[in-house]
């Protein structure tokens, strides 16, 4: 059984191909390819809920999560599959651990210096040790 997410990049990735404009020579293909990367964008965004209402007609969001019951993932370059961020040999704070797994920042392999986030990373479930596809949407949920 694959994620709703897994299926969804993996639709994206396929719909992708066809209208990027290096593949399609159509006049509008940049404008499409723009959507369709806005489209998933905005479907993989964690969830934001509206937050009280402050002076006036400003709404403030914030995101709602709490660290409580949560554990960390084991995250691996894409190409080596060196753990990342493990052996210090990085010299990432902890807190990186955060950018990374909301999407904020990539990161480069010390092993092999390749360049990758939160989507391109293999992630491995801190219990089985098992591959799982992640989302930076589900670093918001419990």
């Amino acid at each position: 059984s694959t994620s709703p997410v897994a299926l969804m990049r993996k639709a994206y990735l396929k719909l992708s191909l066809v209208v990027h404009p290096d593949k399609c020579k159509h006049e509008c293909a940049t404008k499409a390819f723009q959507v369709v990367v806005r489209a998933f964008e905005h479907l993989s965004e964690p969830e934001i809920v509206p937050d009280k209402v402050q002076k006036g007609k400003d709404k403030q969001k914030e995101i709602s999560r709490s660290n409580q019951g949560c554990f960390r993932t084991r995250v691996r370059c894409p190409r080596c599959k060196e753990p990342w961020n493990e052996r210090g040999l990085e010299g990432n704070p902890d807190y990186f651990y955060n950018f990374l797994m909301e999407g904020l920042r990539s990161f480069t392999c010390s092993t092999c210096l390749c360049l990758f986030g939160c989507m391109t990373a293999l992630h491995e479930c801190p219990h089985c040790r098992k591959p799982f596809e992640y989302s930076p949407a589900d670093y918001h949920r419990k």
